[in-house]
């Protein structure tokens, strides 16, 4: 049976159980509930928020009406439920009323609420684009004695919170039912002044604006239909802060005159607006009701096929005058003008595909494209503004003229028509919303973005200061559009704008304070923000904070910080430094000229930075740290947020400072990843919401990684650029100088789909002042990237050596002379230093961070000669101190520069690297010779200068650290570990914490003395102690290393390790026991000249051999055995030798007869001696001098006598059965033989 009516009838009078009914309309004002079974699942028409839509050919026969019968279930009242509540099963009567099969329960039920909300559009108007709404108000009237309670019930109130909240406060509002002033009290009063002003006032009161409104003056009294007396009507309101109404344009279409298309009914109203320039004709209808319309399961069939029949489709007639009349005053106005904008929006009573919407729609299509009604752009389940008998369906429309529908978006907004009927339910029509863009040119605004990333002043890169602010002032004064108007350029840093070392410190000398000089060049160079990087805080939050101010902290005599009231630091009126070394009077460092940005960091939890907070948001303060700021760029607004890795603590040095979210390490999981993008969201959309007029976006990321940034910028809506930090990633577009022995690593930019369907460009460069990066970018008028305006030949990454310099136009002449100046006094102050030389390297020391995934190419990635150097050195202090220390483990990232320089040579075509050159003073004397290792050398690599420390870690943890240590690849992580005294293999494709495959503790000539791993199984004991040094950076945690902390560790720290203060040996720069001092005295003993040089050439990582990278060379870390194994099988065995040294291991089992032949041999015994069972074994052939009787895994002998045939040495055994081995051979006796306690690791 596939007909509703036929299989309804057959129940009638039945008693029936509906199934799992879901609800598809709210419980109405007679108490009904329409569902259908089974929770809709065969039902057709069901949307994704539970409504029962109709279509053309489906009037939905399948719903059925629950309604109550005092007489059948007496005390039992229908629930008031929404679309989507559950009612369970449902037992009762088939009865048919008002045109509806009903069920009449005879058993109560229970209904689950549903969870469905009101909806809130996404739509928006801005400076192009203008929102229209229509709202059916259900006779809505400031009258309470009339009958109904508008006022009282809150309607008023419900209604404004729906237009400012839910529609976001159209700029023209279409209302319809309107009541006069009065209501349904027939007075005489016609207007609805105060009906209107009452609303408009409970907008306001909303927070949405002060609307003005029109009444529609063209109706009369008791004319429209409607509640008698009530003289319902259509009328406007508009915002005149965003449109204008033109003049003398209200008006109204025909009549209420007998015979004329309204008689009886409401008149349209119809008003100019003017938006942007552009007229919009605005004409609001409310059509005759369908009343008389027959029942969906009556008489009158087929229902669906006859809607254009007055018969079924009541008062359909009526309706199609009124359209023909509206169509009239449309086609008139298309004929005057074909480009006219219209709109014609309301109550039409009538659905989407019959006459008088369609006739309405064909008039405005003009052109017989696209789509003019609204309503027909939306998906067919969303289609609908009224619910009647549990048929959501759509009676309101809003349709648009041809030169208006291409750029319209449209959206009903369901707040009303899904909900139970009450008495302060705002009205039973859903409002209706429409953007309408206009055809205007699009608005491009071009960013000149010049940035510079981790420039970590050192000496290496000294002379590319200058430079590089040579190459920012001639591209900033490039006219980009060759049109004599300034460009759009900012300068922005994503951190480390300082790092500890030579330059950092010599400023103390120069200007008073170390990290003067560092600030001051940024801001000479102009830049308007910097995130914060992990090295801005080396130096701990006390002293940043002092570079921030540009003032000295306030201490007591404790040397405590002073606090005010709230808990903040308070500071002195005493600069930490000055210029007087340039400008020969005193002038005062006033600090960081921008504002430090993170907001990932909770300035709060600092007493020292808590001072220095303000709020975000702001235009850029000079001395604050904040999350956010705002640029104002020639009158537009670039929001700019900041934020760090929040892995920060465990790679510098933040005390209390609260950062978040919580990571585990430095290489988030995706969940991780998801928690740093929440709190970045929540800035950014607390930014955009504070300015409704900003719509781009720039993150400053230092996350160290950039893949981190590259996972962020997916996640992350309306952040427009994101510029890395902290990685050091050079990439390059096809146009860019790459300077010499740099590698290409990527792609600039690199642009990204974010998270709200837009791009956001990525971009980086290599630190040290090396590049400048310029990304030169179109946004389109909603503040989205245009990625097809990148032109390679104006942006990219711009070298900052001497031929990058000459390579742009004018920037010679351009540098900046402070910054000038303030390189030269730091560099004389550094050049000082430089003939303090404690040793030679023939070859280039590479301390490169990382290459490429080809070539690992740096201390974050493989294993480098510097590496394995000042792990040695480390070493072999440690074991001066402590001669059972056997490993040196430290960070690549500790070491931070190379030693050595990358040089094209004459008519070369690529780089080579190179030992330093020759130096010479103004007068030609050598101050530092060719291949030296100076004092600047060892402080610009070893800037962090940490102080050893000795460990005892058992074997296990000594694993479990390596595994710590390469578990940031394939990516580069500072914690990859440079070691001595150890070598080890992994295999990267293995789960991070399961990728060493064998490792050994070696002597230094690289020789195995015990194996650690095998296959990737613990070998020996592991919980046995192995000594080591380390770095007490490391020691304490530092870079998440997993070193043990209690009393078991054993931990002795060796700086000042005799106690003197003195800075003893050849160097006395750094205090003994710091890296520093170890490295030069390590020099000075073993490379000290040029006799004596450090000749070891850095290899790829197919020549590692203490950190074997298994994709890229064959294991060797397990030696060769020096003897030929040979086995017992715990039986009575004969083991032969050869003419060869061999190692023959007799094991468990009695009588075993040994013959080792020539050679040195090794008779092996152990646990088998002390097993409780009495053996007697026979070595035949032993060779004095030669052959040695080995003990192992704790044997011991008790006893050795001498018989006529034989030596008989006895074994300890605690069970008293002594083992008897029976020594035979050419001259033996109980003096001469050799016994020998042996590892069982070594011969594993």
């Amino acid at each position: 049976m596939t007909d509703g009516i036929d299989f309804f009838e057959s129940l009638e009078a039945m008693l029936v159980t509906a199934e799992d009914l879901l609800a598809v309309s709210g419980t109405n004002r007679f108490g009904e509930i329409f569902a259908v079974t089974n929770q809709g699942v065969d039902a057709t028409g069901i949307s994704s928020r539970g409504t029962l839509n109709i279509a053309p050919n489906d009037f939905n026969p399948e719903k059925i009406q629950i309604n109550e019968d005092t007489g059948i279930l007496p005390g039992f009242s229908i629930p008031m439920v929404d679309v989507g509540a559950q009612l369970g099963d449902v037992t009762g009567v088939i009865g048919y009323s008002f045109g509806n099969y009903e069920i009449l329960p005879t058993q109560a039920f229970v209904a689950s609420p549903s969870s469905l909300t009101a909806e809130v559009t996404t739509l928006a108007g801005d400076a192009d684009t203008m929102t229209v709404a229509s709202y059916n108000v259900l006779n809505l009237d400031p009258n309470d004695a009339d009958g109904d309670t508008d006022v009282a019930d809150g309607r008023f109130d419900a209604i404004a919170a729906q237009i400012v909240a839910n529609l976001g406060a159209p700029d023209v509002i279409g209302l319809q039912e309107i009541q006069d002033n009065t209501g349904s009290t027939d007075d005489g009063t016609v207007s609805a002044s105060q009906t209107l002003q009452l609303l408009v006032d409970a907008i306001v009161a909303a927070g949405g604006p002060a609307y003005s409104f029109i009444d529609n003056t063209f109706i009369a009294d008791n004319a429209s239909g409607g509640q008698p007396g009530a003289n319902i009507r259509t009328a406007f309101l508009y915002n005149d802060a965003r449109v204008d109404l033109v003049p003398g344009s209200v008006q109204t279409i025909d009549g209420q005159g007998s015979g004329q298309a309204f008689n009886g009914a409401r008149l349209p109203l119809v008003a100019d607006f003017e938006f942007n320039g552009e007229t919009v004709t605005v004409v609001n209808n409310h059509f005759s009701s369908k009343g008389g319309s027959a029942p969906i399961l009556g008489v009158e069939q087929p229902f669906d096929q006859r809607q254009e029949d007055v018969t079924v489709n009541g008062s359909l007639d009526e309706r199609q005058a009124q359209s023909m009349a509206v169509q009239n005053f449309l086609a008139a106005k298309l004929a005057a003008d074909p480009s006219a904008k219209l709109v014609a929006l309301g109550d039409f009573n009538e659905f989407e595909f019959v006459s008088p919407v369609t006739g309405l729609e064909n008039v405005l299509n003009a052109d017989g494209t696209g789509v003019n009604n609204l309503t027909n752009t939306l998906p067919e389940d969303e289609r609908y503004s009224f619910n009647f008998q549990g048929n959501s369906q759509s009676l309101d429309h809003i349709l648009v003229s041809d030169s208006l529908a291409d750029n319209a978006d449209f959206d009903i907004v369901h707040v009303n028509s899904e909900f139970a009927d009450g008495a302060s339910k705002a009205s039973d029509h859903d409002p209706l919303l429409a953007t309408l863009g206009f055809e205007v040119m699009p608005q491009t605004w071009t960013l000149e973005l010049l940035h510079i990333t981790d420039q970590e002043a050192s000496t290496g890169s000294i002379g590319d200061f200058a430079r590089a602010s040579g190459i920012l002032n001639a591209l900033e004064a490039q006219d980009l559009g060759n049109d004599g108007i300034a460009d759009n350029t900012v300068r922005l840093s994503s951190g480390d704008a300082i790092i500890p070392g030579v330059f950092y410190d010599a400023s103390e000398a120069v200007f008073g304070a170390g990290g003067i000089a560092d600030i001051q060049l940024v801001n000479e160079m102009g830049f308007d923000a910097v995130a914060f990087g992990n090295h801005e805080f080396d130096k701990g939050t006390a002293e940043l904070a002092e570079l921030i101010a540009g003032f000295e902290l306030a201490r007591d005599g404790d040397n405590n910080l002073i606090l005010d009231a709230d808990g903040a630091a308070t500071f002195t009126t005493t600069p930490i430094g000055d210029f007087s070394a340039l400008t020969g009077t005193p002038t005062p460092y006033t600090g960081t000229a921008f504002p430090y940005l993170s907001t990932n960091l909770d300035f709060d939890t600092d007493p020292a930075l808590k001072a220095l907070a303000a709020l975000g948001g702001q235009a850029p303060q000079p001395n604050t740290v904040t999350s956010s700021t705002i640029l104002d760029v020639n009158g537009e607004m670039l929001g700019v947020v900041g934020a760090v890795t929040p892995n920060l603590a465990a790679i510098s040095s933040t005390g209390g400072l609260g950062i978040s979210p919580a990571w585990a390490d430095g290489t988030p999981t995706p969940a991780e990843l998801d928690a740093l993008a929440a709190e970045i969201q929540a800035e950014v959309d607390a930014l955009l919401a504070a300015n409704p007029t900003l719509n781009k976006v720039v993150l400053l990321a230092h996350m160290q990684q950039i893949t981190i940034e590259q996972g962020l910028a997916t996640r992350l809506e309306n952040v427009d650029i994101i510029v890395a930090g902290g990685s050091n990633t050079r990439l390059f577009d096809d146009n860019d100088y790459i300077r010499p022995g740099d590698s290409d690593q990527g792609q600039y930019p690199q642009f990204f789909t974010n998270a709200g369907g837009t791009t956001t460009a990525l971009v980086n460069t290599d630190g040290s002042y090396k590049y400048v990066g310029r990304l030169v970018i179109d946004f389109d008028a909603d503040g989205n990237i245009i990625a097809n305006s990148y032109d390679e030949t104006v942006s990219g990454a711009y070298a900052t050596d001497a031929t990058g310099l000459a390579n742009v136009a004018g920037a010679e002449g351009l540098i900046d002379p402070e910054v000038q100046a303030i390189t030269e006094a730091i560099q004389d102050q550094i050049l000082a230093t430089e003939g303090n030389v404690f040793g030679v390297s023939n070859v280039f020391l590479n301390g490169n961070r990382s290459g490429t995934a080809g070539d690992p190419d740096g201390v974050r990635t493989q294993e480098t000669n510097l590496g394995n150097l000042t792990a040695d050195a480390n070493l072999a202090y440690a074991q001066s101190i402590d001669s059972t220390v056997m490993v040196s483990i430290k960070n690549g990232g500790g070491i931070r520069a190379s030693i050595g320089e990358t040089v094209v040579p004459a008519g070369g075509t690529g780089f080579e690297r190179l030992p330093n050159g020759e130096i010479l003073d103004d007068q030609g004397n050598v101050v530092k010779p060719a291949g030296g290792i100076s004092q600047n050398d060892i402080q610009t690599t070893l800037a962090f200068n940490n102080d050893l420390s000795l460990l005892t870690v058992t074997r296990a943890e000594l694993i479990e650290i390596l595994e710590h240590g390469i578990s940031g690849l394939p990516g580069v992580s500072g914690r990859f570990p440079q070691v001595s005294g150890i070598q080890f293999s992994f295999d990267e494709s293995l789960p991070a914490g399961s990728r060493i495959v064998n490792a050994a503790i070696t002597d230094m000539e690289g020789n195995d003395l015990d194996v650690l791993m095998r296959d990737g199984v613990l070998q020996g004991d592991a919980a046995a102690g192995v000594r080591i040094v380390t770095l007490g950076f490391l020691a304490g945690g530092g870079d998440g290393y997993p070193f043990p902390q209690g009393p078991e560790a054993n931990r002795v720290d060796l700086e000042n390790f005799d106690g003197d203060g003195i800075n003893d040996g050849v160097a006395t720069f750094a205090a003994d026991g710091t890296e520093q001092d170890v490295l030069a005295e390590y020099l000075a003993a073993n490379f000290g000249d040029a006799a004596n040089a450090y000749d070891v050439a850095d290899s790829g990582p197919a020549g590692d051999t203490r950190i074997q990278n298994l994709a890229f060379t064959a294991d060797t870390v397990i030696d060769e055995p020096e003897f030929n194994l040979i086995l017992g099988q715990g039986a009575r065995d004969r083991l032969t030798g050869t003419d060869e040294a061999d190692m023959i291991v007799s094991g468990a089992g009695s009588y075993e007869t040994m013959e080792g032949g020539l050679g040195g041999d090794v008779f092996v015994f152990g646990l088998e001696t002390m097993n409780g069972l009495r053996e007697r074994d026979i070595i035949s052939d032993y060779e004095v001098g030669v052959d040695v009787i080995g003990l192992t895994g704790g044997a011991t002998v008790a006893d050795i006598r001498e018989t006529s045939s034989a030596v008989v040495v006895y074994f300890d055994d605690p069970t008293g059965a002594q083992d008897a081995l029976f020594v035979r051979g050419d001259g033996v006796t109980a003096a001469n033989l050799t016994f020998e306690t042996i590892d069982t690791i070594s011969f594993v």
